[in-house]
């Protein structure tokens, strides 16, 4: 069973004042969550805890109970007009789409914590100690909240998804070292070139799932039958590479 990790000093004597926040009899709340397992002590992460449509949930046990299931994952809760919105960051180095873990979440979890949105990323930026780096994480859920409200209150969608996400690509990868420089003002080198990495990684994962627009509708043909695969012109992005690569 896991829980609120609590510590206190083996000599009696109280600990020292304002670096732990006082629970009370001695002891000192440290904000982590952990268990006991085989006699050792395992710390899970940090204890968080939010309300959300009058149901208060625990987001260190929900990643707790995710992890249990196969399911590496991360979730913060972003506060703002209305209830807050939970963002859960799925760790998975094969990047599989996300209704395949929206489906084992669905499964893992009650109806009354399931995450408001799910993102996939190859690799949670972590700390020195190997600890989920949380600011990263939260970081990372607001500038996706803060781009979901800028997309609402355009109201404008774009008429090819392949071929907006083509230029996007295209931009990151020009403006990289400029991206790199403005992520690690706001933590580490190394937490910055994980997180561009993965962002540009969603990026192509999402091209390749993008509804074809009009331009790109041809189909293979094999054996004089459509197959099911269709041909989606070469990005912009990629021909740069390929041309910058050639002798």
């Amino acid at each position: 069973m896991a829980g609120r990790l609590l510590v206190r000093r083996t000599d009696g004597r109280p600990m020292a004042h304002g670096r732990l926040p006082d629970a009370g009899d001695g002891w000192a709340d440290t904000g982590d969550y952990a268990s006991v397992v085989d006699g050792r002590l395992r710390v899970h992460g940090r204890f968080g805890v939010t309300q959300r449509n009058g149901y208060l949930l625990d987001l260190a046990a929900m990643e707790l109970r995710l992890l249990s299931h196969g399911v590496p994952a991360a979730a913060v809760a972003i506060e703002g007009e209305g209830e807050p919105r939970v963002w859960l960051f799925v760790e998975d180095e094969l990047r599989r789409a996300v209704p395949f873990w929206r489906g084992i979440v669905e499964h893992v979890l009650p109806a009354e914590a399931q995450p408001n949105h799910i993102e996939v990323v190859g690799k949670l930026p972590r700390t020195a100690a190997d600890k989920v780096g949380r600011d990263r994480v939260r970081a990372m859920a607001r500038r996706l909240e803060r781009g979901r409200a800028v997309r609402m209150s355009d109201g404008a969608a774009p008429a090819d998804d392949a071929e907006l996400l083509d230029h996007l690509i295209l931009r990151a990868r020009d403006r990289g070292d400029r991206l790199l420089d403005i992520l690690t003002a706001a933590g580490d080198r190394a937490s910055a070139e994980t997180e561009l990495e993965s962002f540009l990684d969603v990026l192509v994962d999402a091209y390749v799932d993008a509804p074809l627009g009009r331009r790109a509708r041809a189909r293979t043909m094999t054996r004089g039958r459509p197959s099911s695969s269709c041909c989606r012109p070469t990005p912009c992005w990629s021909r740069s590479l390929s041309s910058a690569s050639s002798p």
